[in-house]
């Protein structure tokens, strides 16, 4: 069995569960804390857990208790034991898989998209941009047209936009490409072998994670958490997987919404540098802040081009059907890149690219209008779920697209079948995780126009009473498992 680069200190461990009850059995209560950090998604499966007698001593508790709990979990399914070398996180099987739910031609009932996080397109400043960039195209016609770096035009201006957020860039370290997601697999067919080892955040986007899996990489997982990332545990798992990339998203990360502290980028980069690991910074929604203060500095300016690369794209802020992304990198690595591209496509629409150039002149304004519309319709969906589902909690993020909304019970994979029936599109919790976990959660994104946003949390919330009672695998509380019946170890004190 190959070995887990994943594990977890007693100290850190500790700092995950914090307060803990101790209202009945020890063993018990601990099983309960461990077992909710689990099903949170913040003990990713696959972590190897501290041995019994050193968390026995951290936590201050007897190592039978520690024993007797880990026993408790191994039965339950969430933890399993490797000979020789510890206990490791797992996840229990639940039977079952989605339905296709397949809907009427006419429409009925009427379907409301809280999948895909993505705006209309801007008017009228699109419409002005492509009939500008129509008008000028005989200009180009006598060219190929075949283009796998980008134009000097479009690399020059998001250079600037770099150099204007304090992120000094030449034209020359500027690769254009079809979308964040191309930059991404780019990335990785240049940097990554079959089998190494890629960090990644959990939760995260699904798209980002299956990337990995299909260039034949390893993910290494690192949890952010309710408080963001943990950067001690950041650092311990780039000590020991030493992978050869890590992809972060530290503005307004997809789903939770958290932005990484000016001292947390700084000591991931060093870190990340000290394990001689490349960072892959994604910033396609870092300029859609809607609360109040600056971002800090971007990632990249706490290292070289060449070892913390930053992608982005248009899709978010303007439109997903302009597809436009580039890479930051240095300028011999993007001619590394082109050369890798040529086996993929043939490079950028032309159109596509005049079209960027013309919206990034009027890009403030654009930036503007987008803060704006989204502070007022996070403002209405954070109000919707309060009044509709009040056992729901959340916080409200500070930008981006989405609200990341924890459950009351572990049942966001039921609860996105149910919401099918009633015409609602979600993802569950699980989509955004490695393996499984986020069964109390629920993404939702604040991109719809404001009744559409009332109504797609008002079938959400018949969907959820149409769960009626508790799987008997679901808890009264935070996790699966708490109302089941006592184990065999419930049976005698310890």
């Amino acid at each position: 069995m190959n070995r887990s680069f994943n594990s977890i200190s007693a100290e850190q461990l500790a700092r995950v569960l914090g307060p803990w009850s101790h209202s009945g059995a020890i063993y018990e209560d601990l099983a309960s804390a461990i077992r909710h950090v689990i099903t949170d998604g913040r003990l990713q499966p696959d972590t190897r857990v501290p041995a019994e007698r050193v968390l026995a001593r951290h936590l201050g508790v007897s190592r039978n208790s520690v024993a007797a709990a880990y026993d408790l979990l191994r039965e339950e399914g969430y933890l399993h034991s490797r000979r020789g070398a510890g206990s490791y996180v797992s996840l229990p099987t639940r039977a079952g898989t989605p339905r296709v739910v397949t809907w009427a031609a006419d429409g009925t009932p009427a379907e409301i998209d809280f999948a895909l996080a993505a705006l209309p397109a801007p008017e009228p400043l699109f419409t002005e941009a492509m009939v500008g960039t129509a008008a000028e195209l005989a200009q180009h016609t006598g060219q190929t047209g075949y283009d796998l770096t980008g134009v000097p035009s479009l690399r020059k201006a998001i250079a600037d936009r770099y150099t204007l957020r304090g992120l000094p860039t030449r034209p020359e370290e500027i690769m254009v490409t079809n979308g964040a997601q191309q930059s991404w697999a780019l990335l990785l067919r240049l940097l990554s072998g079959n089998g190494d080892r890629v960090l990644m955040e959990s939760p995260g986007h699904p798209t980002v994670h299956n990337a990995v899996r299909l260039a034949g990489g390893r993910p290494v997982s690192v949890s952010v958490g309710p408080a963001g990332w943990d950067v001690d545990m950041i650092r311990t798992t780039l000590q020991r997987a030493r992978p050869v990339l890590g992809y972060l998203m530290p503005d307004f990360q997809n789903p939770t919404g958290h932005v990484m502290p000016a001292a947390a980028r700084r000591a991931v980069a060093v870190a990340a540098r000290e394990a001689g690991t490349r960072l892959v910074v994604e910033d396609t929604v870092a300029e859609l802040g809607i609360g109040p203060g600056l971002l800090p500095a971007p990632l990249a300016a706490y290292g070289t081009p060449a070892r913390v690369i930053t992608i982005g794209s248009m899709s978010k802020v303007c439109w997903g059907g302009l597809r436009v992304g580039w890479i930051r990198t240095t300028a011999s690595m993007i001619a590394r890149l082109a050369r890798v591209r040529e086996s993929m496509d043939a490079g950028n629409p032309i159109v596509q690219q005049f079209m960027t150039v013309r919206l990034l002149a009027g890009y403030d304004g654009l930036i503007v209008a987008r803060r704006r519309l989204l502070a007022e319709r996070l403002r209405v969906l954070a109000g919707a779920l309060r009044d509709q589902l009040p056992a729901w909690s959340f916080t409200e993020p500070p930008g981006g697209l989405v609200l990341w909304a924890r459950l009351d019970r572990p049942v966001s994979t039921r609860l996105a079948r149910a919401a099918a029936d009633h015409g609602v599109r979600v993802p569950a919790g699980p989509r955004f995780g490695l393996g499984g976990t986020f069964e109390n959660y629920l993404r939702v994104p604040f991109v719809q126009p404001p009744e559409t946003l009332v109504e797609g949390v008002r079938r959400l919330a018949q969907a959820e009473r149409d769960l009626g009672g508790r799987d008997p695998g679901d808890a009264p509380g935070d996790g699966p498992g708490d109302g089941a019946k006592p184990s065999r170890l419930a049976l005698h004190s310890v």
